[in-house]
């Protein structure tokens, strides 16, 4: 059997990692959208007004699924690589999606106690 090539290895690495990044965008970018939207909630529904809450709402729903297409996106591209040689996604990409959608759930439920 033989070595694979080390420049191989190397671009699929360097794949891989610039995924991760792209990954990592998509979830602070999610997460930047509903505490915007949480803060929205703040400062609109404060001063009174339906249709601000409706915004918060949909600013974190928004930001939901933001990071729910991050994570679809990188578990894609992983299975891409997976087929060339690349290593798989690990688990705690799940995790870290989860915790984000958990964390979004909870700014949605505290936009409907206020």
């Amino acid at each position: 059997m033989t070595e694979p090539d080390p420049r191989v290895l190397l671009a699929y690495t360097r794949t891989h990692l610039a995924n991760e990044r792209t990954y990592a965008a998509w979830l602070r970018t999610g997460l930047a959208v509903a505490a915007v939207g949480f803060a929205a909630a703040e400062f609109i529904v404060g001063h009174g007004g339906g249709v601000g809450q409706g915004i918060s709402v949909a600013l974190v729903l928004a930001g939901a699924l933001i990071v729910l297409f991050g994570g679809y996106s990188y578990r894609r591209v992983c299975r891409q690589l997976g087929r060339e040689g690349a290593p798989a996604a690990t688990l705690s990409s799940w995790l870290v999606g989860a915790a984000s959608l958990a964390l979004a759930a909870l700014i949605l439920s505290a936009l409907f106690l206020l």
